[in-house]
Formats: structure tokens, C-alpha cells, sequence
């Protein structure tokens, strides 16, 4: 899949803030895709109205008289039966943001960090979490699972809603790019989706860190043995 940079303009921002939020069993027709930059996200995402209109003007921002977001450790069970475990960062809004980490990279990834804090505040909830087999969720750790991962995140998305929360969008960074875009395919129940960095070449991806000729092996004998450099 592509990797496409899309800069939205004031129509296109327009109909990102108007879209009315989602819940788990709702459909629609899907929008046409895009993976926005993270320059957009703060812009777009928080200021999309709520179930019950915009928030107050003290919750939109922080400011020297504000309290920082609080922190809370929450576990959630995947359909698989694994825990998984994400840090909740609640500013008090019910507006909030899911971050999903990359490859061989976890919720306390500095980049999810950064973003963590930039959503806070600005007021919003941000939830970052370790997709299975990564961090300190349950699981097997294992290279490709984009679907396993989108099903890991659909949990969270659901637990969120069922905490009342309007999850207003899915961040994903490089593989957790690929993994939003996918959610975005099988699920559509987040109106607005950010692949940050997604690779688009996987192929490419899997000869440059386990060896030329490794696809061709995969194909002939259905699995692949892995050397570190002491063997």
C-alpha cells in the first residue's frame, strides 16, 4: 500500500470537525483514504465537536492554573484471552486519542510519548497501549500479525466506548501506521484514521532486516530460521 501525505486545506478540515462521532456498531460509507501528517491531528481531531457540542474553553487547553492529565494503568483483554496493557492519560474530557507504537517498539516509545503529551495539552485524553507479544501485554511476540494487532486494537476502541469515551482517532507510527490503515478497512467505527511514517514497500521491508533471499525461502520451505550475529 502507497504512503500518501495529505495536507487538508480549510474545506477538507471542515468536514473532519463536522463529522458526528461513531460508536462500535455503527456503519457508514467509508470516506476516502488518507494518512495525515501529525502537524494536522492536533488541529483537525480536537476540534471536532462531541456528543454534546465543544468542549468548555478551560478543557480545550492547559494552561499554569490547570492540572496535569491524570495516569491509569488499565488492562484490557484481547479476543485471543491476552492482556493487554495501556496507560490512560485523562485530562477530564471524554474526547481522546489512541496511540499505537511501531515495530519492536512499545507504548513508552518517545515518539508516543511526544504525542501523549502534545494531546494532553491541548485537553484531550490520550490511551496508548502494547499491541500483543510487545511490552508488557501478553502474547507472543511474532513479525508480520497486522490483522492480530487491528483485532488488539478494535479492544481498546471498544473498551473506550464502553468508559464513554469519543475516541475521536487512531494514531498508528510506521508498522502501527500499516496497522490503523488496516483497522480502517475491517472496522469503521473511528472517523478519523493517522498513519504517521506506515512503510509501504513490506517486501522490502523483510529483505532488509532477515536477508536477501529470505522471501524465497519463506515461500520454499514455509519458515525461516533467524541467526543473530552470535549465531
Amino acid at each position: 500500500m502507497p504512503a500518501v501525505t495529505v495536507r487538508l486545506g480549510a474545506a477538507t478540515a471542515s468536514l473532519l470537525i463536522s463529522t458526528p462521532p461513531l460508536r462500535p456498531r455503527e456503519r457508514r460509507a467509508p470516506p476516502a483514504a488518507a494518512a495525515v501528517g501529525a502537524g494536522v491531528l492536533l488541529r483537525s481531531v480536537l476540534a471536532t465537536p462531541g456528543p454534546r457540542g465543544p468542549l468548555p474553553a478551560m478543557a480545550q487547553t492547559h494552561d499554569a492554573f490547570s492540572p496535569p492529565a491524570s495516569e491509569e494503568r488499565v488492562e484490557i483483554m484481547n479476543k485471543h484471552g491476552e492482556r493487554l496493557v495501556g496507560l490512560l492519560h485523562n485530562t477530564g474530557s471524554n474526547k481522546i486519542v489512541v496511540l499505537c507504537h511501531g515495530f519492536i517498539a512499545t507504548k513508552s516509545d518517545s515518539l508516543i510519548l511526544d504525542l501523549a503529551s502534545a494531546l494532553t495539552k491541548k485537553g484531550s485524553s490520550a490511551f496508548r497501549f502494547d499491541f500483543s507479544g510487545n511490552g508488557e501485554s501478553e502474547g507472543q511476540f511474532e513479525y508480520g500479525n497486522y490483522r492480530k494487532e487491528a483485532d488488539d486494537l478494535y479492544s481498546v476502541v471498544l473498551y473506550l466506548y464502553q468508559k464513554n469515551y469519543d475516541v475521536t482517532a487512531v494514531v498508528g507510527h510506521s508498522k502501527g501506521g500499516d496497522v490503523v490503515a488496516l483497522y480502517a478497512s475491517i472496522y469503521d467505527n473511528v472517523r478519523t484514521i493517522v498513519n504517521l511514517s506506515g512503510r509501504f514497500d513490506l517486501n522490502k521491508g523483510i529483505e532488509e532486516r532477515i536477508g536477501e533471499g529470505s522471501i524465497d525461502r519463506i515461500n520454499k520451505e514455509g519458515y525461516l530460521d533467524i541467526k543473530d550475529k552470535f549465531g
